[in-house]
């Protein structure tokens, strides 16, 4: 039983710092929106609790008292609400090291650091698949299911009310479209503050929603997660707030023919080299030079 509950410590986001009482899955619901993608990434993987039970091991920190507090140093230096000087003293008060021994579990810490953040990013760039939206739709034909908002959703002259799912508030925007707006982004724009279905959306789902349709009607580049299976809006949103002027990127009127056939006249050309992501193997657009450079960004 024991070892099972030292087990369950080596992980940062699940481990109990028994030292000050804290519950490190109820900290990590708070962290976890304002750390960056990598790290997050880099806490949850099973390779960081295999670095940290190795760095116990080798300093004989074997209880669950101290394994937990190990982890919660960790945890909490990555979320930098530990500096260096604060480290040496929370290190020394839970362990009592010798100042030869205080020196070498510091280098091996800032190791294990490093070690971390490389997973994180790794993974962050395994997760993502960049393809253009009908591709997208065409690959992970699920996507259409993935839902935005809780309120069920009307189409014009029916009744019944829908599941507001990506498929059906694309279906809903064709439906009230109007081909009197100038732009692409003026019906959506149009729709978005002056549809009933919308009104029930809060800030960030409308922007979302944005993000869809914009996407749907010009066919631009998407960001899927192939670990939560849905289309990633962190990384989109993180995109679009570091890019250039939207007047500098081409804007296309909604082609007739329904959005979830595909485009086959499409040509794709390959880019100058900006990223690597592994991801399907696919032939690239120009557009993909505006696809985000994770190593500037996660």
């Amino acid at each position: 039983m024991e070892e099972k509950k030292t087990s369950n410590q080596f992980n940062p986001v699940y481990a109990i710092d028994l030292i000050k009482k804290e519950d490190s899955q109820k900290k990590w619901s708070e962290q976890k929106k304002k750390l960056p993608r990598n790290v997050r990434y880099g806490l949850i993987n099973s390779k960081t609790e295999e670095l940290i039970k190795a760095l116990g091991e080798k300093y004989q920190l074997n209880s669950a008292e101290k394994v937990g507090g190990l982890s919660s140093l960790i945890e909490n230096f990555m979320a930098g609400e530990l500096n260096e000087e604060l480290l040496k003293k929370e290190v020394f008060q839970r362990f009592q090291f010798n100042v030869s021994l205080m020196t070498n579990f510091l280098a091996d810490f800032k190791k294990i650091i490093e070690e971390i953040n490389k997973i994180g990013i790794k993974a962050v760039k395994e997760d993502l698949v960049v393809l253009s939206f009908k591709e997208l739709l065409e690959k992970f034909p699920e996507i259409k299911q993935q839902e935005i908002g809780v309120q069920l959703i009307f189409f014009p002259k029916e009744e019944e009310r829908k599941k507001p799912t990506i498929e059906n508030w694309i279906i809903d925007y064709r439906l009230r479209k109007t081909e009197q707006q100038k732009t692409a982004i003026l019906n959506v724009s149009d729709y978005l503050y002056n549809s009933k279905n919308t009104q029930e959306l809060d800030a960030e789902e409308k922007d979302e929603l944005s993000i869809i349709l914009k996407a749907f009607e010009n066919n631009g580049i998407t960001y899927y997660n192939t670990l939560f299976e849905r289309i990633d809006f962190e990384i989109i949103k993180l995109l679009d707030k570091n890019k250039k002027s939207k007047s500098k990127f081409k804007i296309t009127k909604m082609e007739s023919k329904p959005y979830h056939e595909s485009d086959k006249n499409m040509v794709f050309k390959k880019p100058k080299p900006v990223v690597k992501i592994v991801s399907p193997k696919i032939e690239k657009t120009e557009k993909q030079a505006n696809v985000l450079d994770l190593n500037n960004y996660v």
